[in-house]
């Protein structure tokens, strides 16, 4: 006789606190990355946010701060995948949210890319632009997603 496995309520209690911790690195990522980036403007001689990207930080002097500040957001990022993952399983359809865990994953690796392969001339090629394309087109489509799958949930 095959039974299905029930999980008990304390490993349901303990998935859902990990889920929490690891949702929260979503939201400790990005305050970490806006702040280490806009630290590393301050320290960037003539550098103007308004006249020049981000990337541009990540080349020259202190060029280190940016790299460390993408590898780590991207680290934060990959907890995040598997927090909203665990946590939202009693919202999204299983197919749903595996879609999402790997968009987020890639999101997450896209935001190491552009940490390790900078924007430097001799680098300016497919890695620094498939990293940045990777960190920021998952996110945008995993809303979409989310979005068109939270309409179907009453209340």
């Amino acid at each position: 006789m095959n039974q299905a496995r029930i999980p008990s309520v304390p490993s349901l209690q303990q998935r859902n606190f990990t889920a929490r911790w690891l949702a929260l690195a979503g939201v400790v990522g990005p305050i970490v990355f806006v702040g280490a980036f806009t630290l590393a403007g301050f320290l960037r001689p003539g550098y103007s946010p308004i006249h020049q990207a981000i990337s541009d930080l990540g080349v020259g002097t202190n060029a280190w701060l940016l790299d460390i500040d993408c590898v780590v957001f991207g680290v934060l990022l990959l907890a995040f995948a598997i927090g909203f993952f665990l946590g939202m399983c009693q919202v999204l359809a299983d197919g749903w949210r595996l879609t999402c865990l790997i968009l987020l994953i890639l999101s997450g690796m896209g935001a190491i890319n552009a940490g390790i392969f900078t924007e430097a001339p001799a680098t300016v090629t497919v890695h620094w632009t498939l990293g940045f394309q990777l960190a920021v087109l998952p996110p945008v489509v995993v809303c979409g997603i989310v979005g068109w799958q939270w309409l179907r949930v009453s209340g």
